[in-house]
């Protein structure tokens, strides 16, 4: 058990990049068996951008206006009844909900299944997380060497 524990953190983290890509895959292809839920999402998404692209006059709701257009504290108003609008027609009068959460828990289990099997070989350096260079976005963050050190290192 500790065996493929350790496995699975180490798969985890090297392959998470195609475990992504599978759970997208596998939301979409259970949304596609799913019509039903494919054409609620669907509308949501058109009373979405309906709301914040196509109506230019606000929104009254019990005698308030819900301006997205002013910004500030009316658009947070206008988002969190959208926001509040769609989890009640997803978990409530529907099955989306349901549904999302069955795809990502298919997910779940080929990732679980496929990273506590799978022996990782070869796939990573023995190196510390501080000698290596930080990452493609670590000359953003200041944390890469300069290139004289790394071919001093190398020598």
């Amino acid at each position: 058990m500790v065996e493929a524990t350790g496995r699975l953190r180490k798969n985890v983290a090297y392959f998470k990049v195609n475990y992504g890509i599978v759970a997208v895959g596998t939301t979409a292809l259970v949304m596609f068996m799913n019509p039903w839920s494919l054409i609620v999402l669907a509308v949501l998404a058109l009373v979405w951008g309906y709301s914040y692209i196509v109506r230019t006059t606000p929104f009254v709701v019990g005698g308030r206006e819900l301006r997205g257009a002013a910004g500030g504290r009316r658009d947070r108003e206008k988002f969190l009844a959208l926001s509040g609008f769609s989890l009640v027609v997803m978990f409530f009068l529907t099955s989306v909900g349901s549904t999302l959460f069955n795809a990502l828990g298919l997910s779940m289990l080929h990732r679980g299944a496929h990273a506590a099997v799978r022996v990782p070989d070869d796939l990573f350096l023995d190196k510390a997380p501080e000698q290596q260079g930080g990452g493609s976005l670590s000359l953003l963050t200041g944390g890469s060497k300069p290139v004289a050190a790394v071919v001093a290192n190398a020598v």
